[in-house]
């Protein structure tokens, strides 16, 4: 049995912890942003999880070449999530 529902809140530490320690921007951000938007999205919080993945994508595409394969993750997590917001 999956406890998306419980891992929520540590995720959303992590994001808080990590947004407080590094720098505005930092690649490992993106990271944080990834794992807390899946949460959000698994927990059916479409909107929360569209929000991070674009803080996700804005990180993203600074940090790394506009074609790694990373980016369309993140553009197909978009998507999906937008699909469940409608």
């Amino acid at each position: 049995q999956k406890k998306y529902q419980e891992a929520l809140p540590a995720c959303t530490e992590c994001l808080k912890i990590s947004l407080s320690a590094l720098p505005q921007g930092d690649p490992w951000l993106a990271d944080v942003y990834y794992i807390t938007a899946k949460m959000n999205y698994l927990v059916g919080k479409f909107q929360e999880a569209l929000n991070l993945y674009e803080q996700e994508l804005e990180i993203e595409l600074k940090n790394i070449p506009d074609k790694f394969e990373s980016i369309a993750v993140t553009y197909f997590n978009i998507s999906t999530t937008l699909i469940g917001l409608h």
